[in-house]
């Protein structure tokens, strides 16, 4: 081999030394660039965390305002977002006030029946939910006509046993015979009932418009005058729907009606920065205790990372009315 051919393989093999080191530069920046965002993104999700954990404290404090009867709240306790922000990220909170649906656990078999009755569904699907739904609950295990105790549950694949005692979720209502997912799901049961609280009533000025359409006698008519009338001046007493929605009406609709506040309340507070398509969801469940020692007790945490989709279906009309 002659000098010049010794001289163009070193030259090649100069190049492709080159090529390999360049190569190996550019993913050593590619992965720096990469988990330097990566950090960044974790610093931002933290952030984010500690937004949505000031949304609760906010709105934990607006509670307990009201409760102890403050006039001036900063949050309305029927479902409806706010927003607060400030340059670099915010937080989103949705407060709703328990006592605003139907008392899964305090409900008799009338008022039951009255309700699933106007929310489309057969009379056979009706009689087998309502009769399993007070099996569910009671102590012993005679079932009803159309219920169900612990010998068909054990027929199930996974079998398993009837509580024979009080929800302590709404989600228990997907293990009661007549309860598919594909009702729990569509007729939004989560946003009608409630195993909060010691009343079967709803309180009149935080229901919301489809858990007022659901009480007997009610009309879309009746719900625009007292939604109207509400959010001019909260109703103190019950009897103030007198001259918005008639006697004949009133007499009808009253039973299922109440102006008291539970003390129970739910909190949706997501926390965001700007230019993250990402954040931090947190839920829970409270109950306001203004005349002791520690004012408020939390009985239900669940927080979790949340994108951008999520967060739209969380804040959209359909999720909370």
């Amino acid at each position: 081999m002659n000098i010049n051919n010794k001289s163009g393989v070193a030259l090649i093999l100069v190049l492709w030394v080159i090529a390999i080191m360049m190569i190996i530069a550019f993913s050593f920046s590619y992965s720096m660039k990469t988990e330097a965002k990566i950090a960044s993104n974790y610093k931002k999700l933290s952030q984010a965390y500690y937004y949505a954990r000031a949304g609760v404290n906010h709105a934990i404090l607006d509670l307990l305002l009201r409760c102890q009867g403050e006039k001036e709240n900063r949050f309305n306790i029927s479902g409806i977002p706010e927003t607060l922000s400030w340059d670099e990220g915010g937080y989103n909170i949705i407060i709703k006030d328990e006592g605003a649906k139907f008392n899964l656990n305090k409900m008799n078999a009338k008022q039951l029946r009255d309700i699933f009755s106007k929310c489309d569904l057969k009379k056979e699907e009706v009689d087998i939910i309502v009769d399993s739904i007070l099996d569910w609950r009671d102590k012993d295990e005679l079932h009803r006509l159309n219920g169900a105790e612990s010998d068909y549950y054990q027929t199930l694949d996974p079998p398993y046993s009837c509580k024979n005692g009080n929800f302590d979720t709404i989600g228990e209502l997907l293990l009661v015979k007549g309860i598919t997912p594909e009702i729990y799901h569509n007729l939004e049961l989560e946003d009608i009932f409630t195993v909060f609280g010691h009343s079967s009533k709803i309180n009149i000025n935080s229901a919301s418009k489809k858990v007022l359409s659901l009480v007997p006698g009610m009309t879309d008519e009746m719900i625009d005058k007292i939604i109207s009338a509400r959010n001019e001046k909260e109703f103190t007493h019950i009897n103030e729907l007198i001259p918005i929605i008639g006697m004949n009406a009133y007499r009808t609709v009253y039973r299922y009606l109440t102006t008291s506040l539970t003390y129970y309340f739910s909190i949706i507070s997501v926390g965001w920065i700007h230019g993250l398509r990402m954040g931090r969801a947190i839920k829970t469940t409270i109950k306001i205790t203004p005349k002791q020692k520690e004012k408020y007790k939390i009985l239900y945490w669940h927080d979790e990372k949340i994108y951008e989709r999520a967060l739209n279906d969380i804040f959209s009309k359909r999720a909370w009315h």
